[in-house]
């Protein structure tokens, strides 16, 4: 569970009341974290966002599936294959990574935001490999959705560098097949506020807003007017 956590956690009024997290992948848990996603924090929902790739490598959490969440896939697809080739990505080439994930991903974000909004109130999780980028653009997503203001997105995006950073010896393989130091890595996964701003620069210049791009992926808005509504009240 290296980056766990409620979306948008400094700005919920009860600490104490969640309904939806954000996080890394959940797939090598001990009992006590699998009692506290189940039991404690009663999430009932794990939207996972990795790939069809990842989950042939990695599988699906079956421990979480055995204890009685209910897992979803949909999978965030990256054909940036320039993006992969950079060991150091700057600010820029994530936002570029970002914007082609947005656009080549309509169906998917379109499938997963309307199956979040018919299930929210169940507790739910969505998660990619890290938590950082693909996890971090839904919930930019959402949080746009939910008129939050520029600086409180990007305090949620940039969350991801304690939990990163202090989680670091997770990545190792990675780092090592890449051929960089953990310092190097660490880097590389450090957030930065100017992906955010690009990004709803993007959306805003191509869409007019987030309900432009939201209405380009044909999104059914009952069922997400109606989550939005009753998740703008655990907010300040």
């Amino acid at each position: 569970m290296i980056n766990f956590r409620p979306l948008a956690y400094a700005k919920l009024k009860n600490k104490k009341r969640r309904l939806i997290y954000r996080s890394s992948e959940l797939i090598k848990l001990n009992e006590l974290e699998i009692n506290l996603i189940v039991s404690k924090l009663s999430i009932n929902v794990y939207i996972d966002l990795r790939t069809k790739d990842e989950l042939l490598k990695k599988g699906k959490p079956d421990s979480l599936i055995e204890a009685g969440l209910i897992w979803k896939s949909f999978p965030i697809e990256d054909n940036n294959h320039y993006f992969r080739t950079k060991n150091n990505p700057s600010f820029y080439d994530y936002y570029d990574s970002y914007r082609c994930l947005l656009e080549l991903n309509k169906g998917t974000i379109k499938a997963l935001l309307e199956y979040l909004s018919l299930s929210f109130n169940k507790g739910c999780i969505f998660a990619c490999y890290a938590g950082k980028d693909r996890t971090g653009i839904i919930a930019i997503i959402l949080l746009m959705s939910m008129k939050f203001s520029k600086i409180d997105i990007i305090a949620d995006y940039i969350e991801s560098e304690k939990y990163l950073h202090k989680g670091i010896a997770y990545f190792k393989k990675n780092w090592l097949e890449k051929g960089l130091t953990k310092e190097a890595y660490k880097q590389r996964l450090t957030p930065h506020p100017n992906t955010v701003n690009l990004l709803i620069e993007y959306i805003f210049n191509t869409y007019g807003s987030i309900w432009g791009y939201l209405e380009d992926i044909e999104l059914e808005r009952k069922s997400y007017d109606e989550m939005l509504c009753a998740l703008k009240q655990y907010y300040y």
